[in-house]
């Protein structure tokens, strides 16, 4: 009886043997497509970590030129905003207010005559 279990076993493995061996060039082939994407996806991340840091340079460099443009900005303001607001003081002239909404402290606000009232 064991001799008869040992060869229905060994045809067993032999059966699995055949099924993993049909089974086996479909499963390299995807292993081969997954490799060359992983390739190509590494080259990919390289190529987007590059654009990152050129673009972080660029972002830093930008940022630089803003800063120094404020800078040379406020400068010119100081230089002829001072200059003018000593010559104002010195002709009696009011000075520009810089906001627009600004009220001047000299004027007396508007009167409203109150509602006519009605019977």
């Amino acid at each position: 009886m064991d001799e008869i279990a040992d060869k229905d076993q060994i045809a067993q493995w032999i059966e699995d043997g055949q099924r993993i061996l049909d089974v086996l060039p479909g499963l390299l082939e995807q292993n081969g497509r997954g490799r060359s994407q992983v390739v190509e996806m590494e080259q990919e991340v390289e190529k987007l970590r590059h654009d990152v840091a050129e673009l972080r340079r660029e972002n830093q460099q930008l940022r630089a030129e803003r800063d120094e443009m404020a800078e040379a900005f406020n400068k010119l303001m100081n230089d002829v905003v001072t200059p003018m607001n000593e010559i104002a003081t010195k002709i009696k002239v009011t000075p520009r207010r810089l906001n627009p909404f600004e009220r001047d402290p000299r004027s007396q606000p508007p009167v409203f005559p109150p509602p006519a009232q009605t019977s």
